[in-house]
């Protein structure tokens, strides 16, 4: 579990960076001014700090293909994400549901 956990963990991670180094390439503050505002946040809100840039500045066309897998990442991490905050909790309405 400590194994799977701490991979989890580090994709969140990888994929936050690359959030960051996105914004940072596209928007006129410098990573200085943006890292405080980011870290700042847990995961939800940090995505959508993340489109909020992304909708404002715009994401030139030589990047979008990184903007998409960035997003591919992002919905697979929701959906672990889900899983692990919710997992139990629907396991178990499930089944007192059935019964």
């Amino acid at each position: 579990m400590h194994e799977a956990l701490g991979g989890f963990l580090t994709e969140m991670g990888r994929v936050e960076f690359r959030m960051l180094v996105m914004v940072d390439f596209i928007s006129e503050p410098p990573l200085e001014a943006l890292f405080p505002e980011y870290t700042g946040n847990a995961f939800g809100p940090k995505i959508n700090w993340f489109k909020r840039y992304c909708d404002y500045y715009g994401v030139p066309d030589n990047q979008k293909a990184a903007l998409q897998q960035i997003y591919k990442d992002l919905e697979e991490l929701r959906v672990k994400r889900n899983f692990i905050v919710h997992g139990e909790t629907w396991g178990v309405s499930s089944k007192a549901t059935r019964s």
